[in-house]
């Protein structure tokens, strides 16, 4: 009986839905399109934030650093290394990780990978098995036992076609012979290596692995990333206290004496730290947006039972229960929802490869999103809140209504018809109000990001051509080999046509660290000035004309000459000289650099401070070595154009080529590639919340147009008796857009506060601008009013509009 009931009340909801073509496919399709896109975000947003990293009991892997004083947390070295792995009892294993680009040759096209020095240990403390061959022994972790590698999936599918037989082959990395002993699964994800640290540095997603060897001379420098794994029953502030111990001791013990301790970061909160607040943000902004939806079409339905308060009240007439009169209405919610939730996740799967494809390369796990169970389960528990948002309360007020007045069909507004168009304006206002702080937070993003783009950069960009390319540094040992290959480099890309000046550097701003180094003015060495007060240097190798080419002022001194090839000296940056001598002139002054004590360089030089790191962050403390003189494995060469710069791309690879076949060509792009390239975060974040937006203001509209028709409708009868005795037609579409005045006007004295307080929660993402910043204000509301006003003037028209005589005689 029950059962034939609920097959007639669904077969009743399928036609009436069926009556109503309109309504079903905009409510549809709006649940579609939101579901979808919060099935999309909260896949990548679980699969970054929520889930475990795809390691053996990866809850107990933690990140360890170094911590100083008034710095915070720096890489480690191997001498503490050594020391943790021989006193630490808190600890199962550890191992320590470095990055280091390697050029594989002798395939096909030379290529420069990222690889990564590892400890044999990391393996096996992640719980990782190769899908082919073996990892790395103990006794490989020694110099001339660690010419073994390891490679990824995606390196074996890409230049060995998959073959079995890799294993035990002989690779050429670096011009030197490497044997492949393993390669990885495919289910082996591990994160970007500069991940791993707390500072900037170089190092992306590693397809190749290398047991760690460190040479003697670098034992003492602070450049490594340490993954440990804890003991069972040991806590993180356990191990932090025992390891803060241990560096404390260690810390005494160096000249000068440094406070040190340690720090402990759970793997996934280091891997994630970065990203977590922007993700955070756009889910929230895809959840307002399906709120938004979701009160529209309540106030749809809610329409929908008004405009069938007649056939209801007659099924109550003739005795039809409660269940009978309420059960079609929630139906009709439970199929729109079932079916809006349906193609949602139709669209979620289909769109998610391209949204990952858009996401800023920053974002980590990226390589492991997918629609899984759990995206699935999320989407369907979001279906069966939207059911319930949308069925709940038009089922309410259905069952509500006024038999007799329902029948009648009385020409003023009951009190059931005046408490529901009090809720259906109170759902309009809850729109208006998160439709501020949708616009809100666009417009300050908008705002920060103009404010990067327009930032002093301390470099030009326009009609340079950048070509990054790898040297060997096997096959060029020497700092004098790989001047001699350059200089005939920069030669020969000067003489191309159109080309105005050429020059080079080690890395180019804008792309990620170059090198870092403490600098010591000369007679400070010794004295008891504590680490985390002298300055930490930039230091790029550079030749002079890369200073002409990106327009980088000259502030004093000179640029190198050829007659500097046999002196130690440098060109810093403003904000460096004032470090090292404040208030001082630097010229003819003398440091040292900690990568290279033995050097006293003499400063010749200072040029503009330059945002090398990033546009939103300070600029560098920058030191420049003329090229013969400096640290160079990487290179790019910036050629100053008279025109397109792209057209010079495959000249400047001929020039490449010609001079070493085995040279590797990263990337030729222009410098404002470069540039977009930097700020490419900031652009998805912002691109993101304006599209909310846009969605939030237009459902706002949407909902203050069907709220306005409503009430004209409702009203029609009203206004025929006033325009019948002589009101003025154009005082009636007055009333009407002072009603949607009102309307908005509720919604932004709850939604400005609630704007700012999200400006508030995003000041970590804004640049340039104050989270209450008054011009985003008043253009969120004073948008958000002139659109309800446009959506309002049809209604208005409809009232202005209403014929006397017909509405008379209605009654």
């Amino acid at each position: 009986m029950l059962t034939d009931r609920l097959r007639q009340d669904l077969r009743y909801a399928v036609r009436s839905l069926r009556r109503a073509p309109g309504f079903t496919c905009i409510a549809v399709l709006t649940l579609a399109v939101t579901l979808g896109a919060n099935a999309v975000v909260f896949s990548i947003v679980d699969t970054v934030l929520l889930r475990p990293l795809s390691y053996r009991d990866a809850r107990r892997l933690v990140v360890v650093h170094d911590l100083v004083p008034r710095i915070g947390r720096v890489p480690t070295s191997g001498q503490e290394f050594d020391q943790w792995r021989k006193s630490a009892r808190s600890f199962e294993g550890m191992a320590l990780i470095s990055s280091t680009p390697m050029i594989l040759t002798g395939t096909s096209e030379p290529e420069r990978l990222e690889t990564a020095r590892v400890s044999p240990a990391l393996f096996p403390l992640l719980g990782v098995s190769p899908a082919l061959g073996r990892t790395f022994r103990a006794e490989e972790e020694t110099a001339g036992r660690d010419r073994v590698v390891l490679i990824s999936d995606a390196l074996w599918q890409r230049r060995f076609g998959r073959d079995p037989s890799v294993i035990g082959r002989a690779i050429t990395l670096n011009d030197e012979p490497y044997t492949v002993v393993g390669v990885l699964s495919r289910s082996f994800h591990f994160p970007r290596v500069e991940r791993l640290y707390s500072m900037p540095v170089a190092g992306g997603s590693p397809e190749l692995w290398i047991p760690f060897v460190i040479p003697t001379s670098d034992r003492d420098e602070n450049s490594f990333a340490c993954i440990a794994r804890l003991r069972i029953g040991t806590s993180l502030e356990q191990a932090r206290t025992e390891l803060s111990t241990i560096e404390a001791d260690f810390g005494r013990r160096i000249t000068p004496p440094v406070p040190l301790a340690a720090d402990l970061v759970p793997l996934k909160d280091q891997i994630t730290e970065t990203s977590r607040d922007n993700l955070l943000f756009v889910w929230a902004g895809v959840v307002v947006v399906l709120f938004i939806a979701c009160t529209n079409l309540m106030n749809l339905f809610l329409a929908r039972a008004w405009t069938r308060r007649q056939e209801l009240a007659v099924r109550a007439a003739v005795g039809a229960g409660l269940s009978w009169i309420v059960q079609p209405i929630l139906l009709e919610s439970v199929i729109i929802s079932a079916t809006g939730g349906a193609i949602g996740a139709v669209i979620a799967y289909v769109s998610l490869p391209l949204v990952v494809a858009i996401v800023p390369a920053n974002v980590p796990r990226l390589d492991e999103v997918a629609v899984n169970p759990r995206v699935l389960a999320f989407a369907l528990a979001l279906t069966a809140l939207c059911a319930s948002m949308l069925g709940v309360l038009p089922a309410v007020r259905a069952a509500a209504v006024n038999v007799i007045d329902a029948i009648r069909g009385y020409g003023n507004m009951t009190r059931h018809d005046r408490r529901d168009r009090a809720t259906r304006r109170l759902l309009v206002a809850t729109q208006v109000a998160l439709a501020v702080v949708c616009l809100t937070a666009s417009g300050l993003l908008i705002r920060s990001f103009f404010n990067v783009l327009g930032v002093d950069r301390g470099f030009a960009t326009e009609h340079v051509l950048t070509v990054q390319v790898g040297l060997s540094p096997t096959r060029y040992q020497t700092r004098e080999a790989k001047a001699a290959v350059l200089s005939v480099a920069l030669e020969r890309f000067r003489a191309l046509p159109g080309v105005t000046e050429a020059g080079l550097v080690n890395r180019l701003p804008l792309n990620g660290v170059a090198t870092n180094s403490l600098a010591v003015a000369a007679g400070t060495e010794d004295a008891p000035i504590p680490l985390q007060e002298r300055p930490l240097g930039d230091v790029r190798s550079v030749d002079p004309e890369y200073f002409r080419t990106l327009s980088i002022q000259l502030t004093g001194g000179r640029l190198f000459q050829t007659t500097d090839t046999v002196r130690d000296v440098a060109v810093i940056s403003r904000g460096m000289a004032a470090r090292l001598w404040p208030r001082q002139d630097p010229i003819g002054k003398q440091f040292r650099l900690a990568l290279d004590p033995g050097r006293l360089i003499t400063v010749i030089g200072t040029v503009a401070d330059v945002r090398a790191m990033g546009l939103d962050v300070q600029p560098s403390l920058s030191v420049y070595l003329p090229y013969w003189q400096g640290f160079l494995n990487d290179v790019a060469f910036a050629l100053r154009t008279t025109g397109d710069e792209s057209a010079l791309a495959p000249a400047a690879r001929d020039i490449i080529r010609g001079l070493d076949a085995q040279v590797s060509i990263d990337a030729i792009r222009p410098m404002s590639d470069v540039v977009a390239g930097a700020v490419a975060p900031r652009r998805f974040e912002a691109a993101v919340l304006v599209l909310f937006g846009v969605v939030a203001v237009l459902l706002a509209a949407i909902g203050v147009y069907a709220v306005l028709s409503q009430a004209v409708v409702q009203r029609t009868k009203e206004l025929g008796v006033r325009l019948a005795l002589g009101a003025n037609p154009t005082r009636m579409h007055a009333m009407v857009l002072a009603d949607a005045v009102r309307l908005v006007t509720t919604g932004l004295v709850a939604g400005v506060p609630a704007a700012i307080a999200a400006g508030f929660t995003l000041r970590a993402l804004l640049f340039g601008v104050e989270p209450q910043d008054s011009v985003v204000l008043v253009t969120a509301t004073g948008t958000l009013v002139v659109i309800a006003l446009l959506a309002a003037h049809l209604p208005a028209r409809r009232a202005a509009g209403v014929d006397p005589m017909i509405s008379l005689r209605s009654e």
